[in-house]
């Protein structure tokens, strides 16, 4: 795989910047994919990466200007549904790297993550690069587009060369030592929560519609609530407050650098932070490409291991 590029890892060293800026890109810039016929296939984390795709998080990262038009009476869902249209792509792939911070100790890793959308399910396969301690970890993703149903992770180790399923409570735990938890890395469907608008803030110097979402199975995922700021202008994310047990705020996602690629807008730095504690994971995405094609056979468990 090609070397990481210097000046994204410079701006992992600092405060989160552009989070009140957007800017339109002409279009995304091609990219050479060195060694690509090496792996398995060749985008947020969906994490919400949508990252912040990652799930939420890779999920906040994309979302595309649907035709929906509010109300005038305006409600939390109708405010969802709008983040929800945002990315009307049907395949994304994205560059990102992924800076944990632990006080003064700091871990970098870098990850290709590619994303298809099928009748039934979304698709996510994240690859990591770099360092070579997490050469080849593969995480793959399938989340239905079905509320009711189960999601499916599965995780590729090659030091063991064994590929393992993910599923329940594991779901919790941290994505690679981060402070994003696996489960952050799946799509949410919006009817898996109930939408609340509590209103309207200023926030970063955009106007935002205030929401808080709540889960219709309180037994599915690790979080009790979630208070989500909308950009109104973009009608995407800017912050993620999470919310455990008696109120308790468990994590913060900042997202910032809106773009708007091949008509699309994605923020592509976003930070997540543990709270009360002085960790911190910053993600910054490069190489954005919409609509390439894509194989299905890319996104199944049993080719992990090419």
């Amino acid at each position: 795989s090609r070397p990481l590029r210097r000046d994204v890892l410079a701006g992992f060293f600092g405060h989160l910047k552009g989070g009140n800026q957007v800017s339109v890109s002409q279009g995304a810039r091609p990219r050479a994919r060195a060694g690509r016929a090496a792996k398995p296939w060749g985008r947020p984390i969906g994490l919400g990466f949508r990252l912040m795709a990652f799930g939420f998080a890779l999920a906040a990262v994309f979302g595309g200007l649907g035709p929906r038009a509010l109300s005038a009476q305006t409600t939390g869902r109708e405010v969802a549904l709008r983040w929800d249209a945002v990315d009307d792509s049907q395949s994304s792939s994205f560059r990102a790297v992924m800076t944990i911070r632990r006080g003064d100790s700091f871990l970098v890793r870098a990850m290709d993550v590619s994303r298809k959308k099928e009748p039934d399910s979304e698709k996510q396969l994240i690859a990591f690069l770099e360092p070579p301690d997490v050469r080849g970890v593969s995480y793959l993703t399938w989340a239905s587009k079905d509320p009711l149903k189960e999601d499916d992770m599965w995780v590729f180790l090659p030091a063991e060369s064994i590929t393992r399923r993910i599923a329940g409570g594991a779901r919790k735990g941290p994505f690679m030592r981060g402070d994003y938890a696996l489960e952050d890395i799946l799509r949410r469907e919006v009817d898996e929560d109930v939408w609340e608008l509590l209103g309207e803030e200023k926030l970063l110097g955009a106007e935002c519609y205030v929401l808080l979402a709540t889960p219709v199975d309180p037994k599915k995922g690790g979080y009790a609530k979630r208070r989500i700021w909308i950009r109104k202008d973009v009608n995407l994310p800017t912050k993620a407050e999470y919310y455990g047990a008696n109120d308790k705020l468990i994590k913060t996602l900042t997202l910032g650098d809106f773009q708007n690629i091949q008509g699309i807008w994605i923020p592509l730095k976003q930070e997540m932070r543990a709270s009360g504690t002085d960790s911190s994971t910053r993600l910054e995405l490069t190489d954005v490409v919409f609509n390439e094609p894509m194989p299905s056979d890319r996104f199944l468990p049993q080719n992990l291991k090419r």
